[in-house]
């Protein structure tokens, strides 16, 4: 059967070089296209994942604070090394005191004036503070808390919805509200921070995490913080990507029917140039039902080869769909599921062109 089936695609190329080049053509465009626009799914997808507010989970300890056990169980956790940031937060009146670990600021931010703290800085405890941009002076950088000072590194927009946003209503917390987002917010290097404060909520970012991810994590830190409450995010990342396809994927079906129209008649030739080959098999005692297997098997090939082609296509034209916001590549998943569609619905075209044959419907003498 092997040999049939490489003698079938030899034939076909060969004999029908035209028709087979323009299918294998129009499938890779079809694939392209396909592509691309799971691509800005995906970019949409990364895009909410990346912030904090999608990818937090909070653990509350209660307004009487942590304690330096549960703080350095947490920080010696691998739970700690895979977060990119994690949040040390307690009250003081009217302001929010932050402990700072990690880098990605961005993230949960816009940033305006300055710089943020530096490994050294964070590594050893200095003393040194970001705050928001209105409070920042250029001349005067320098704050008092607490009968310390402290040099101002840099500002940026802190606003308590920031922080209040990825904090699931299911956290009994009392740090954050509706009804105190005037809240003045003061970020420090953790290190610097723990070693006056015991947080009260602690925040912890894991960047590109799906819900499902963060459900996990939640199972392990609920076993490492037992004297806290762990809760998700307020939002769900997975019913967004859901919408996202949901919505792309219109698109993507309208590309297939009107690049599928041009593909049917390219099929029925494709089944039609190979039409002698067919009668030769079925004469020869091959039962037709092999037959129709083995163009499916011809046929699904060709559709991976080009979906490979297209994805190829796809990775090197990034530096120019850059420039319309397509420079990411479907997530696996997706990408397997449109493939998956492409066979499905050429598949189902392939087999009613192939049963329609005449000699389908008649016994031939071999």
């Amino acid at each position: 059967m092997g040999k049939i089936f490489l003698f079938s695609i030899r034939r076909m190329i060969r004999q029908r070089c035209a028709v087979w080049f323009f299918l294998m053509i129009g499938m890779t465009l079809l694939s392209f296209c396909i592509s691309v626009i799971l691509g800005f799914v995906s970019r949409s997808y990364f895009n909410e994942t990346q912030f904090g507010a999608n990818a937090s989970l909070a653990v509350w300890y209660g307004e009487n604070g942590s304690n330096q056990e549960d703080v350095q169980q947490l920080l010696e956790s691998p739970i700690s090394e895979q977060a990119e940031n994690i949040l040390f937060i307690s009250k003081d009146k009217n302001m929010r005191l932050i402990g700072w670990k990690g880098f990605g600021i961005d993230q949960w931010f816009p940033h305006s004036t300055g710089r943020f703290f530096s490994e050294e800085e964070e590594k050893d405890g200095e003393m040194v503070a970001y705050i928001h941009h209105d409070k920042y002076d250029a001349l005067n950088r320098t704050m008092k808390y607490e009968g310390e000072n402290y040099h101002i590194v840099g500002a940026g927009f802190l606003e308590a919805w920031n922080i209040y946003s990825p904090i699931s209503n299911e956290s009994p917390q009392t740090l954050f509200s509706m009804d105190n987002m005037e809240l003045e917010i003061v970020l420090f290097p953790y290190t610097t921070y723990l070693m006056r404060k015991n947080p009260e909520l602690v925040l912890i970012h894991f960047p590109n995490s799906t819900y499902s991810e963060l459900k996990r994590r939640k199972e392990q830190l609920e076993d490492i913080c037992q004297n806290a409450i762990v809760t998700m995010p307020r939002s769900n990342t997975d019913i967004f990507l859901q919408e996202q396809v949901i919505s792309r994927g219109k698109i993507a079906l309208i590309f297939m029917a009107v690049i599928g129209i041009t593909m049917i008649q390219l099929i029925t030739e494709w089944i039609i140039g190979n039409y002698k080959q067919y009668v030769i098999f079925y004469q020869c005692g091959i039962h037709r039902t092999k037959i129709l297997m083995l163009t499916l098997l011809e046929w699904n090939i060709e559709v991976l080869i080009c979906s490979q082609v297209a994805f190829c296509i796809h990775k090197f034209l990034m530096p120019v769909l850059k420039i319309f916001g397509a420079d990411t590549l479907p997530i696996f998943l997706l990408r397997i599921a449109s493939v998956a569609m492409i066979i499905i619905a050429s598949s189902i075209v392939v087999g009613l062109q192939f049963i329609r044959l005449p000699f389908m419907g008649r016994e031939i003498d071999g």
